[in-house]
């Protein structure tokens, strides 16, 4: 066994279970810089010379990263343990909070809340069957959630310990890792990881941000990166120096409702505004799978979004 104490008594420092942060502000203020600037420094020079070349490159990386780690992971954890968590079924945790909380991820890791994989689309040649190609993105997506699932849950039952919580805390995760045979090094990759993971959505908002600006604006890119920039460094600096008044509510505001209400703006816009006939073009799908795609944007998806927004507003 590692000895944990060092390393998690200095991660218990900066994040404890409130969520409170107790990093000094001028560092948080510095690491949120450096991350607007990698982020800003990549919309900046553009689609083909930017995000097509960091992905080229991060995507890889991120899924190489977490295939290794899943591989150690099932080798040296409890495998069978984390098949049986994944596979196992309680009616009474079928909650609309849960249901709630899974479509929310689901919007927010596809990035459809927030209308970038449209901006996305819009770079796509002609010929480019999107019914397939979104296919192909859920299958990918799906394969790099499992291999994540199944680097911390297979070590999370390590030596058949059992599971304590049901939510992965900022604690946890670093005691999963320290606990283990190399598990510091484990750590350093996995939480590289994760944050390449966030890096990518966050150019994706902000290209999405800067289309939309040099549109209407009619300004240059540079410009429009500028004001990106200059926009969310202030929002950021207010967060910041305000974080344990409105952390919960910027959270609840844009994870409970402006991600599915957005949702659900998107699929009245595709499904009722857009002729079906250019979606039908689009997708490239036989007219059974189109026509059940169309009922189910048109009168699904709007009615379950609301409905769980109501029930947990």
């Amino acid at each position: 066994m590692v000895n944990s104490a060092f390393p998690l008594a200095y991660f218990a420092s900066l994040v404890n279970n409130s969520l409170h942060i107790s990093l000094p502000t001028h560092l948080v203020l510095l690491y949120f810089l450096i991350f607007l600037l990698a982020t800003l420094a990549v919309v900046v020079v553009g689609i083909n010379r930017g995000l097509e070349r960091i992905s080229s490159f991060v995507v890889p990386l991120y899924i190489f990263i977490f295939l290794g780690l899943a591989v150690y992971a099932c080798s040296i954890g409890n495998f069978k343990a984390a098949v049986n968590y994944l596979l196992s079924f309680h009616p009474q945790q079928f909650t609309t909070e849960m249901i709630f909380a899974a479509l929310t991820y689901a919007f927010f890791k596809l990035n459809i809340g927030m209308g970038c994989m449209i901006v996305y689309g819009s770079y796509l040649p002609f010929t480019t069957p999107l019914g397939r190609s979104t296919f192909i993105v859920l299958c990918l997506d799906g394969l790099v959630s499992l291999l994540a699932y199944f680097s911390i849950y297979s070590l999370l039952f390590f030596n058949n310990t059992q599971l304590l919580t049901t939510e992965l805390t900022y604690h946890l995760i670093p005691n999963i890792f320290f606990n283990i045979p190399h598990g510091i090094t484990l750590a350093i990759l996995f939480f590289l990881a994760t944050t390449l993971a966030a890096w990518m959505p966050t150019i994706a908002f902000a290209e999405s941000v800067a289309v939309i600006i040099i549109e209407r604006l009619g300004v240059s890119r540079i410009t429009a990166t500028l004001l990106i920039g200059i926009g969310v460094i202030l929002l950021g600096m207010i967060l910041i120096f305000s974080y344990d008044l409105l952390y919960h509510f910027v959270q609840d505001l844009s994870v409970k409702i402006l991600t599915p209400l957005s949702v659900v703006m998107i699929a009245i816009f595709t499904s009722w505004i857009l002729p079906k006939q250019i979606t039908f073009n689009e997708l490239k799908f036989n007219v059974f799978i189109c026509k059940t795609w169309l009922f189910l944007v048109r009168y699904i998806v709007p009615t379950v979004c609301l409905g769980l927004l109501i029930l947990n507003l």
